[in-house]
């Protein structure tokens, strides 16, 4: 419950501080994705920074609350740190220059100098809990499913309703003040609960179902390769569907709470539906490579539906007399369509790369933050690169087909640095047959 409210307050935050954002550096693609990124890289040095010191801390759960309790007390400052920056945008673009070449690396310096202690702290909260939740009946890949799902799920709910409900009741001030507040409540909870809990102890290596020890994991490198990529591949897609479907229903906050929502909504559902398989599996690079395969086919079979989509929101809107709620509801359903499968499987593949990296070791809360790290810096390239240059050079075709491309080669690739005779077949077979059924 708490890590899920941490998660609420999160994408509060997030939105807030984009909103805020866009009102100085504007709001084109090149200044939203220039933000974002800050707000990643601030989230993956987190994750990566704590992950390194939390084996030796003595109350995880208790450094999870001060982690909360001071994004709180740091968000209440950050109005006025916003106007700071105002003013030195300002000066900067009529005293320095106003090319973009100039304007963009700068927008991330800035907007880096902002976030990176509140971003930082709350990527430090999800390798305090894998290490200071206890595991007597569920193993580390379920367990940190289970974390990451419900986190998600609780950014999915605070985006919701900060975007439909809080913003526009309260306006900004009104819900940073709500989140500050429930962070606080969060940190406090978190500091009574960790007065109860033992000092944690890592649990052996898990089995798998039948007994037998988990086997087949990839090297540490491959594992954080693996997991970079898939978070490469998931912003760039997430940017590149966003960018599509806005010509469909119109680029409003209300389309990009829905289509975020999903995206999260997939993430969190692919984490926790599929938890008790992570532990279980003796062949996790190999559920990997075919989740890559499943979402470069998906995407590629997609994209062949795009075309049939303003007819279908057309009648939609007929159907039930062009009101507010009949938009909304058809935003989510054509964004389901095309981002819910690919979003189930990146879900799925986080906490797996997580437990190909953790391998035979028993560390946890390290393994956490690297993987974190890497997932994290791949988002940020994927996220640039689509904005920067697939979207610019290739159009949103083109864009698609080789992030769908990229996908399929990908797993084929890695299945072949198993050097397994089956997945060396499955590897020339399965992207062959995604292929050939669709063209």
């Amino acid at each position: 419950l708490l890590f899920f409210l941490s998660g609420f307050s999160a994408l509060i935050y997030e939105l807030l501080w984009l909103r805020q954002l866009g009102l100085i550096f504007g709001n084109s693609v090149y200044a939203t994705a220039t933000v974002l990124a800050a707000y990643m890289a601030g989230l993956g040095f987190g994750a990566w920074w704590f992950g390194r010191r939390v084996e030796t801390v003595r109350s995880p759960v208790r450094l999870f609350g001060w982690l909360v309790f001071g994004t709180g007390l740091y968000a209440l400052l950050v109005p006025l740190l916003f106007r700071l920056l105002s003013i030195t945008h300002v000066l900067a673009y009529r005293g320095i220059s106003d090319s973009a070449l100039v304007l963009i690396p700068l927008r991330f310096v800035l907007a880096t100098v902002i976030m990176i202690v509140p971003t930082a702290l709350m990527g430090g909260t999800l390798p305090a809990l894998v290490r200071g939740v206890p595991r007597t009946q569920m193993g580390f890949g379920s367990s940190l499913s289970l974390l990451y799902g419900l986190n998600t799920l609780g950014a999915v709910a605070g985006l919701l309703a900060s975007g439909f409900f809080f913003i526009p009741a309260w306006g900004l001030r009104g819900t940073n003040l709500f989140a500050v507040a429930c962070n606080v409540a969060v940190g406090l909870a978190a500091f009574g609960l960790a007065a109860k809990l033992p000092p944690p102890e890592e649990t052996p290596l898990e089995a798998a179902e039948d007994g037998s020890p988990a086997a087949a994991f990839p090297p540490a490198r491959v594992s954080l390769l693996a997991t970079a990529l898939s978070g490469f591949l998931a912003l760039a897609l997430e940017v590149v569907w966003f960018r599509t479907l806005v010509l469909v229903f119109g680029s409003t906050t209300y389309s990009f709470c829905a289509m975020l929502s999903v995206f999260l909504l997939g993430l969190a559902a692919g984490s926790l539906v599929f938890s008790r398989l992570i532990d279980r599996t003796r062949r996790p690079m190999l559920l990997f490579c075919l989740c890559l395969l499943c979402i470069g086919g998906y995407t590629l079979w997609s994209m062949t539906r795009f075309d049939a989509q303003p007819l279908f929101l057309l009648k939609h809107l007929m159907r039930h007399g062009f009101s507010w709620s009949a938009m909304i509801s058809a935003k989510f359903m054509i964004t389901l369509f095309f981002l819910l499968v690919p979003t189930l499987l990146f879900g799925f593949m986080f906490p797996l790369a997580a437990r190909m990296a953790r391998g035979e070791r028993h560390e946890s809360a390290g393994v956490v933050g690297r993987v974190y790290a890497c997932n994290t810096m791949g988002s940020i390239l994927g996220s640039l690169a689509a904005g920067f240059v697939l979207l610019r050079f290739l159009g949103i075709a083109g864009s698609l087909m080789l992030l769908a491309g990229l996908s399929l080669a990908c797993g084929a690739a890695l299945m072949f640095l198993m050097r397994e005779r089956h997945l060396l077949r499955a590897a020339v077979w399965i992207p062959a047959l995604v292929l050939a059924g669709l063209f």
